[in-house]
């Protein structure tokens, strides 16, 4: 009998990376093959591929307003002919043996990308009686995050290698990757993304039931990790001893807890933003 993942949610630069560590560190299997931040490649270029596919971006998602029950089929029929042929991908040597296809899995698993976020009605629609686990941020910290990796990504250009790159993009016009996402230069721009991505989480509390999902604030986790991944655990029946835990949970730093504290600046932009809708429903309207 197979089972079904669980999904991990959350706005970028939210502690997704942080939760899929410490979970596959417990026992979920999350991918054979994942990038730097626990990714699994194979489900994130799924994800990239239906965006492209709707003409939309992870920080550029408003075409997929525009979705229907159509598009939902035809993309879903493509992924399950990957499935059949590509789960090798995910599953890795030893799984691919067991099981063959992801459809036939039978342990904990699951998987991250913060395009699930904007993508769950896809995944429900695959996985019925999946369950989801969403890590959220308080915003002004998400979008400085944004804005510094958008900066590191632009200075990756100037390199030595860059005009060697420069050249072959040139010649072959490919996407030079010049910026990890130019509109995430703008902090206000990136508040308004982290509040279309939860938004559309919270959609999701309409189709499932409370107990298929789970939400988690990213500095109530730094606060107490011991007992909010105990809780995170048991939503996802995982099983392991305390001793464990403690250590899975040891490198938590809870200096990252609401570091725009620090510069007067980003205080008077949440000062202008905090009485938001969604700032009180995750209570990160009265931090000052």
């Amino acid at each position: 009998m197979s089972s079904s993942p669980i999904i991990i949610l959350g706005m970028h630069r939210s502690g997704t990376s942080m939760l899929a560590s410490f979970l596959e560190k417990a026992g979920l299997f999350i991918g054979y093959k994942k990038e730097a931040n626990n990714e699994s490649v194979f489900f994130r270029d799924i994800n990239e591929w239906v965006l492209k596919e709707a003409n939309a971006s992870w920080d550029n998602p408003i075409n997929l307003q525009y979705i229907d029950t159509e598009f939902i089929n035809y993309v879903t029929h493509i992924i399950q002919i990957r499935f059949k042929f590509f789960s090798y991908q995910f599953l890795g040597p030893k799984n691919t043996f067991r099981y063959w296809s992801i459809n036939n899995l039978n342990i904990k698993w699951g998987w991250k990308d913060p395009r699930n976020s904007i993508l769950w009605p896809l995944w429900k629609n695959i996985f019925p009686n999946a369950r989801f686990i969403h890590i959220v941020r308080n915003p002004i910290d998400v979008a400085v995050s944004l804005q510094v990796r958008a900066r590191k990504a632009r200075l990756k250009q100037k390199d030595s290698r860059a005009k060697f790159r420069d050249i072959y993009t040139a010649f072959r016009l490919v996407k030079s990757n010049y910026t990890d996402s130019i509109v995430t230069f703008d902090l206000k721009y990136n508040i308004n993304l982290w509040e279309y991505y939860t938004n559309k989480i919270l959609e999701l509390e309409k189709d499932i039931s409370n107990r298929d999902i789970i939400h988690v604030r990213y500095e109530d986790f730094l606060l107490s990790p011991y007992m909010s991944f105990k809780s995170i655990l048991n939503f996802c029946s995982i099983s392991i001893d305390d001793k464990k835990i403690k250590k899975i949970i040891s490198r938590v730093n809870q200096d990252r807890r609401f570091v725009f504290f620090q510069d007067e600046t980003l205080k008077k932009l949440y000062n202008s933003v905090k009485n938001r809708s969604l700032f009180k429903r995750f209570n990160y309207h009265n931090l000052l």
